[in-house]
């Protein structure tokens, strides 16, 4: 399935132009991998798809383009024909994109519908055995839903997400949460 191929090789190239900080040659090649996955016509066109979505969002958070990663996101979750036997996103893939829906959410500051979207993301959750970084994340766009309703509820909440991610010695996460905490006095 030379299609299949080549969406993953420009979907790779893609993620390199992105860890090179060139988002915009990076989104051009995820544009270009997803038209490719999107046509369906090799197995696992549809998770592949939203592998690709994922990405692609992560480039247009990157440039701080908040709504179009989650619009992109809702995309990925309405499904295809192919994505499985039963036309449904696996379980582990499904939670990533909302996990990340949520996040793109509430940075652009639609707390209310990222809320709606955590309400699902625990319920997929509950099927799956996530490692404790998944969680986290998770708990730390909780808080900033939480932060718009009980300023000193999410500010606690992502004072422990800051100090486990201190003890995981995730210190680069663990800095750009005291960032958001700074932002948020």
């Amino acid at each position: 399935d030379h299609l299949g191929l080549r969406a993953e090789y420009l979907a790779l190239k893609a993620t390199l132009r992105l860890a090179q900080r060139r988002p915009t040659e990076a989104t051009a090649l995820f544009e270009e991998a997803e038209r490719i996955a999107v046509r369906g016509d090799f197995p696992g066109a549809g998770e592949l798809t939203a592998r690709i979505r994922i990405a692609h969002a992560h480039a247009l958070e990157m440039m701080s383009e908040f709504e179009a990663a989650a619009a992109l996101l809702q995309t990925a979750l309405v499904g295809s024909p192919q994505a499985s036997s039963t036309g449904e996103l696996s379980t582990r893939l499904r939670w990533m994109v909302l996990q990340n829906l949520a996040d793109y959410l509430s940075k652009a500051g639609r707390c209310e519908e990222a809320g709606q979207v955590l309400a699902e993301l625990d319920q997929v959750g509950a099927e799956l055995t996530l490692p404790e970084i998944d969680s986290l994340r998770a708990q730390w766009v909780r808080a900033r839903v939480e932060v718009r309703r009980a300023w000193h509820t999410g500010a606690d909440t992502l004072k422990a997400v800051r100090e486990r991610l201190l003890e995981l010695g995730l210190v680069y996460d663990a800095a750009v949460a005291s960032l958001e905490l700074a932002e948020w006095h």
